[in-house]
């Protein structure tokens, strides 16, 4: 069986902070992320995308506002999703590989 944990190439961490979703299909809806890594995060919301569906995370992390282009990997009903980064700029790529360095 091939469970997500063995699809990620990078470790994420735990990490709980505010953020937003908001674009090509959602709008603006609030959530909460709850673990992150420099390819992705995990958000929790009780309204979630489907697989596949591309949208915008922004969240703040130190003193930098991050506005990040993710798609859905994994989505589980009234829990939340997994998302993976598919646009950084170098700058937010160099501040969450530091931020997911020092834990």
């Amino acid at each position: 069986m091939t469970g997500t944990n063995e699809r990620r190439t990078v470790q994420r961490i735990a990490f709980f902070t505010e953020a937003s979703l908001e674009g090509l299909d959602v709008g603006r809806t609030d959530v909460r992320i709850t673990e992150i890594s420099a390819g992705g995060a995990f958000v929790d919301t009780r309204s979630v995308l489907p697989a596949g569906a591309v949208t915008y995370l922004l969240f703040t992390l130190g003193d930098r506002q991050l506005r990040v282009k993710a798609q859905v990997r994994y989505a589980i009903p009234s829990i939340g999703m997994g998302l993976a980064f598919t646009e950084l700029s170098p700058e937010d790529r160099q501040t969450l590989a530091e931020f997911v360095g020092v834990r």
